[in-house]
């Protein structure tokens, strides 16, 4: 089984501005195809905190 991390990033979905709307179609494609999520993070467009969170995903 493969397993799929997601990194989405946007400051409005981060903050509450805007609803995310991406999560849900997401899921039912992976399941579609097999495909496991392990983790979804929405991170605010910054280079920093997109760093850190790719590092911690590289750490699981």
């Amino acid at each position: 089984m493969i397993r799929v991390a997601v990194v989405l990033i946007s400051s409005k979905i981060q903050s509450g501005q805007i609803p995310d709307e991406n999560r849900k179609p997401l899921e039912t494609i992976l399941t579609n195809n097999q495909l496991t999520l392990l983790s979804y993070d929405v991170v605010a467009d910054d280079r920093q905190a997109i760093s850190r969170q790719l590092g911690t995903l590289c750490e699981t």
